[in-house]
């Protein structure tokens, strides 16, 4: 019978395992879509309702006029589009994109596959897009995205 130890370092090798293939993975989503990481952290901020320039570099922590060149990259590449505010003319919206989102949705997909395949017990069906959200953003927190 495992003692806790043995539970306790199956379940550390484990994370790192997943931890191992999350960071190959985002490394080859980066690379295919022509991203930087920075970019793949704004889209997955920018996703939440209502976001703007401001929001975007409130939440990232870095300048308006980073924010901004971020913001433009990603519509060059498709992944966003900017509109005006209606609440507020000075003010610009930034949506993510059908392309962005599903980026996103693969990204996120792929992140809890991998983790259901390391714990089976994960596996139902009906909640994997809930799993897959909470634990896309665990697994950006914990491969240093923040």
């Amino acid at each position: 019978m495992p003692t806790k130890l043995d539970l306790t370092v199956d379940i550390i090798d484990n994370l790192r395992r997943l931890a191992d293939k999350f960071y190959h993975a985002k490394k080859e989503l980066l690379h295919k879509n022509s991203l930087r990481e920075v970019e793949l952290e704004a889209l997955h901020l920018i996703s939440g309702p209502g976001c703007t320039f401001k929001n975007l570099q409130e939440q990232m922590k870095i300048p308006k006029h980073q924010a901004k060149r971020i913001a433009d990259s990603l519509k060059k590449k498709g992944f966003v589009e900017i509109a005006v505010n209606t609440k507020d003319r000075r003010s610009r919206k930034i949506r993510t994109t059908t392309k962005g989102l599903e980026l996103l949705y693969y990204f996120r997909i792929s992140v809890a596959n991998e983790f259901t395949t390391l714990y089976p017990a994960l596996k139902l069906k009906p909640k994997i897009e809930i799993v897959a959200y909470h634990l896309s953003y665990i697994m950006a927190v914990f491969a240093g995205f923040k």
